[in-house]
């Protein structure tokens, strides 16, 4: 179930212009048009994930010399047809600059499932972090057709705290690496993402409202507080990193809402 859970989390900045952008100002044709090319973009992250998922059984047994990598070859085989197919379907509602930004999303998450499993953990934590910011940002250019920097600082804000997730889900992989910068960047990114939003609404460029952002503070200071002191990435702390992506989103939408 919590595989599950976390897997939906990381395509979740997919639906990121969804929890920001106010609808009411978009016609219905309009609204049909976006809700059109945000679900095609679902579909193609979550044929990209089997097939990538299907690949790496298909390369395990292969290694081990298992009777089942025929199978399994067969099945990433059609699973990559699928996504072909499903990424022809996204072109034809996307520009060439959406299109080529999806297949660098694509060939970034491939990278930080690869140095997951290759023990490159290091490259995972700034290929998986700049992945879900350009997914949320992907996410507003297909609703608005252009990014402006309030947006880009939204994505941001998503993408950064969704990389913390990522980051304590593979916690136990992060503690056999050294890099001085990963857990910084940990702790930077659980605390940037309501620290932005707020910083935005102390300037005027959103709504007083979204200063509720800093809520999220108190939640993230016993997890900042152990990274800190100990230099680690605990795994235990992953159902309140989850809880603090989820409660993220919650606020936003709410603040959407009555702003």
């Amino acid at each position: 179930m919590r595989s599950f859970v976390y897997t939906l989390l990381r395509m979740s900045p997919a639906g990121t212009a969804l929890v920001v952008l106010d609808f009411y100002l978009f016609g219905p044709e309009e609204y049909a048009l976006i809700v059109n090319r945000l679900l095609r973009l679902i579909a193609v992250l979550v044929c990209w994930n089997m097939t990538e998922g299907t690949v790496m059984l298909w390369i395990k047994a292969r290694e081990n010399n298992s009777s089942q990598r025929r199978g399994y070859g067969v099945v990433a085989l059609g699973l990559a047809l699928t996504t072909l197919f499903v990424m022809q379907a996204f072109r034809a509602q996307a520009s060439q600059g959406m299109f080529l930004t999806l297949l660098a999303i694509l060939a970034l998450r491939g990278m930080s499932r690869a140095g997951w499993e290759q023990n490159r953990a290091h490259v995972s934590v700034a290929t998986s972090t700049l992945s879900h910011c350009l997914l949320a940002g992907l996410s507003f250019a297909l609703a608005l057709g252009e990014i402006q920097a309030q947006v880009i600082c939204v994505a941001i804000a998503v993408g950064t705290l969704l990389g913390a997730v990522e980051m304590t889900w593979h916690a136990d992989a992060l503690s056999q690496i050294h890099n001085r910068w990963v857990r910084p960047m940990y702790r930077v990114c659980l605390a940037g993402a309501p620290a932005l939003i707020g910083t935005l609404a102390l300037i005027g460029y959103l709504e007083r409202l979204y200063l509720a952002v800093y809520l999220l503070l108190p939640v993230a200071a016993p997890v900042i507080r152990r990274s800190a002191t100990d230099g680690s990435i605990s795994r235990v702390y992953l159902r309140r990193v989850m809880l603090l992506y989820l409660l993220f989103i919650g606020i936003m939408i709410l603040c959407r809402v009555y702003s």
